[in-house]
């Protein structure tokens, strides 16, 4: 458990998460496929860790598979999502619909999260869907549409 300092600074903070990330949360050890190391949004990014809410989150496709992510940006990274732009289990089975999310005031918390929800078993992941959107709707559906459309 990280315990924040008063008296850390913001860099120091930064650096310390970067480390936590590296040394035990690489979700794509490889980078994500199909993308340049620009497109890909790095552990240090100063806006992932000024953001004031992090969020995990569940996506599953027309026959319910599932993937679990985090972000300090849930419409920018569904949108992503969708658009292929982070290659690899998503892009390639089309998994786009926000099913479940939870937000947390802090990025240890919520990578905390993430990692206990991929532990669970893939019946209690449905039961979690359930019990909040038993019909599986898109909770995502209209982000990132005009008014106008």
């Amino acid at each position: 458990m990280y315990i924040i300092d008063p008296f850390t600074s913001q860099a120091q903070f930064q650096d310390d998460i970067y480390k936590f990330n590296r040394l035990n949360y690489n979700c794509h050890p490889g980078g994500a496929r199909g993308t340049s190391a620009t497109e890909r949004i790095d552990c240090r990014d100063t806006a992932l860790m000024e953001s004031r809410t992090h969020h995990v989150y569940i996506l599953a496709n027309f026959n319910r598979s599932l993937y679990i992510g985090f972000t300090g940006n849930l419409e920018q990274r569904i949108c992503q999502h969708r658009e292929g732009i982070l290659g690899g289990h998503t892009a390639k089975y089309r998994i786009h619909n926000l099913v479940h999310f939870e937000s947390f005031d802090s990025p240890l918390k919520a990578i905390t999260r993430e990692k206990d929800l991929k532990s669970w078993t893939r019946r209690k992941k449905i039961e979690l869907i359930e019990r909040d959107n038993p019909g599986w709707l898109d909770l995502s559906a209209g982000w990132g549409q005009s008014a106008n459309r």
